[in-house]
């Protein structure tokens, strides 16, 4: 029972904090990483922090399940599949973009886009 009581306030805790950051962000981008890394992941994380954006890899369900809870429509219906890297962040939308697009370049195009989601509506 214990820990049943202690899975459940860990995934209310994951609910809250991905919440957080999709409900707080300006812009968010998806993007595809397969084949992408951990080194490599690492070095697009720190591309993104120079753009004061961030990258998370999230499940489809619970982005899903947070847009839906917070009223974000257009995000909630949007299908994704597949492994997600979710990029968010404050401030100018194009300069991150033209990051994701930079590295896309150099990665040999391993780390691909699936959508963004700006101003309640899907890019």
């Amino acid at each position: 029972m214990t820990n049943e009581r202690t899975r459940r306030s860990e995934k209310i805790q994951m609910f809250d904090d991905v919440a957080k950051l999709l409900v707080g962000a300006d812009y968010i981008y998806f993007v595809t990483y397969k084949g992408l890394k951990n080194k490599e992941l690492n070095a697009f994380r720190d591309s993104l922090a120079k753009c004061e954006a961030e990258c998370h890899v999230l499940k489809n369900r619970l982005i899903r399940k947070v847009a839906e809870s917070n009223g974000m429509t257009a995000l909630a219906e949007l299908k994704l599949t597949g492994d997600t890297a979710v990029v968010v962040g404050k401030g100018d939308a194009g300069q991150v973009a033209k990051a994701i697009q930079d590295f896309m370049k150099s990665s040999k195009e391993v780390l691909a886009p699936k959508a963004g989601f700006y101003d309640g509506a899907i890019l």
